[in-house]
C-alpha cells in the first residue's frame, strides 16, 4: 500500500534536550494526548524550534515530554536516531489506526516504567556518592583533628601505604 501526503499523519520532529540522541514524533492532531493542544497551536505554523519549559512541554507519541520541537515533520525513515517506540507508532496510525489508542497508552506505560527505574538507579548511584563524600570529609575532618582514622578509611589506605613504603626502598 502506497501512502499519499494525506494519508501521513501531521507530526513535527522533537527531542527531549538538544543532546538528547533520539528524534521523536509530536503529532499535531493526537487523539490520545490532547494536552498536547495548546503546544500545538504554538508550533503549528511556526519556521523555527519551539522551546517549551518542562510543565508545558508536548507529549512525543511514546509519552516521553519534548522540550524543543522542530517545524520539520517526522520521518523516521530518514532520521538517523528515530525514537522506535514513535516510529512502532507511527506505522500503526498509517496502517490500522484504530489500533492506535491503546498501543500508544501501552507503551506509554511501559516508557514510563523504564524511565522511574532508571530514575531510581540514578538516585540510588546519587546517594551512594553523597555516602562516600560524607565519609571522605568525616576522615579530613579527623585527620584535621588529629583523631584516629574511621577503620574503613584506614583498610583504604594501609595498601597504599605498604606499597609507596616497597616503592621507597627499591630506589634507595
Amino acid at each position: 500500500m502506497r501512502t499519499t501526503d494525506k494519508d501521513v499523519p501531521e507530526s513535527r520532529a522533537a527531542v527531549k534536550r538538544e543532546d538528547h540522541p533520539y528524534v521523536h514524533a509530536v503529532l499535531l492532531n493526537d487523539p490520545v494526548w490532547r494536552s498536547n493542544r495548546s503546544a500545538v497551536r504554538r508550533m503549528k505554523f511556526r519556521h523555527e524550534p519551539a522551546y517549551f519549559n518542562y510543565w508545558d512541554a508536548p507529549e512525543a507519541m511514546c509519552g516521553r515530554p519534548m522540550r524543543v520541537v522542530y517545524p520539520m515533520h517526522f520521518q523516521p525513515e530518514k532520521e538517523e536516531g528515530a525514537c522506535p517506540e514513535c516510529t512502532q507508532l507511527m506505522d500503526i496510525l498509517l496502517i490500522a489506526p484504530e489500533k492506535y489508542p491503546d498501543l500508544a497508552r501501552q507503551i506509554t506505560e511501559q516508557v514510563q516504567e523504564r524511565e522511574s527505574r532508571s530514575r531510581e538507579k540514578y538516585n540510588e548511584a546519587r546517594e551512594k556518592l553523597a555516602e562516600a563524600e560524607r565519609k571522605l570529609a568525616r576522615a579530613f575532618d579527623a585527620v584535621d583533628d588529629e583523631e584516629v582514622l574511621p577503620p574503613e578509611i584506614t583498610a583504604l589506605l594501609e595498601p597504599r601505604a605498604e606499597r609507596d613504603g616497597s616503592e621507597a626502598s627499591d630506589t634507595a
